[in-house]
């Protein structure tokens, strides 16, 4: 710092002043002395130092993921979107599960929805509602129950994630086993292979345990997202097996035809 006020104020500008003041003073001489600003300027100029300009370095800042919520925080997030069903049969009664979609269909497996007499639908807490009707699809284990379900209190759609879980992944199952209580259980992500019965259609599996009354529920990411819906266990395996919801979502309302029920 203190070089640069030196350089700033050139000692041998004031040089010339010096020696005439000095005369002055001893009476040889009254001299007047000036001080040229243009040769100040160029001294200065001469003698800064410089430095090359230079840019500060940026940050990135990286957005943190959000936290997995728990098991326990993920069922209560899902609770009001998922319902049993109770399928009353010609001389037979089933139960299932049922799950509401973004688009408003109530959304479960064909073998939970068919050949009904009627389809009777419970939340989580206790409100009931009746389907007026079911369509079911020959080429998935699909079914859709038609109602007035934006008048059911309470009731949700869940949100749908539409890229693939990779093998893995933490898979979370919601859903009534044994037409018990909303239950919810969990693993990983398998991997992905053919339906051995229809052969074009890749399901997912996933260590995650189902019981009977659990078909038809949404199979959720850890984020509370459906990946796809439950259809069956692979009972040698140990792994349950997922209809993905790229696969839901690719069915038309072509696929689809209003089941008869049971006579």
């Amino acid at each position: 710092m203190s070089k640069q006020l030196s350089d700033r104020f050139p000692i041998r500008a004031w040089t010339p002043c010096l020696y005439l003041f000095f005369i002055g003073v001893l009476g040889f001489s009254s001299l007047a002395c000036s001080f040229n600003p243009a040769e100040s300027e160029a001294a200065t100029s001469s003698t800064l130092p410089t430095r090359a300009s230079t840019t500060l370095p940026t940050t990135t800042t990286v957005p943190t993921p959000p936290i997995p919520p728990t098991t326990e925080e993920l069922l209560s997030r899902v609770r009001n979107s998922v319902v049993r069903i109770r399928n009353t049969g010609c001389g037979e009664l089933s139960t299932g599960t049922a799950w509401l979609a973004p688009d408003g269909r109530l959304l479960s497996n064909r073998h939970v929805v068919e050949a009904a007499r009627t389809l009777d639908v419970l939340t989580w807490d206790g409100i009931d509602a009746t389907a007026t009707s079911a369509q079911t699809s020959d080429s998935v284990d699909v079914g859709v129950l038609g109602g007035e379900w934006g008048l059911v209190q309470g009731l949700q759609s869940l949100p749908v994630r539409t890229e693939r879980v990779a093998p893995g992944d933490r898979v979370a199952i919601v859903g009534y086993p044994e037409g018990q209580e909303l239950a919810i259980s969990t693993g990983v992500a398998v991997g992905y292979e053919l339906d051995t019965e229809i052969g074009t259609v890749e399901l997912l599996k996933a260590t995650t345990v189902v019981k009977p009354g659990n078909s038809g529920g949404p199979a959720l990411d850890d984020q509370g997202r459906v990946i796809g819906m439950v259809f069956a266990e692979l009972i040698a395996a140990d792994e349950a097996l997922i209809i993905p919801w790229d696969v839901i979502a690719a069915l038309t309302p072509a696929d689809f035809e209003t089941d008869l029920g049971c006579s």
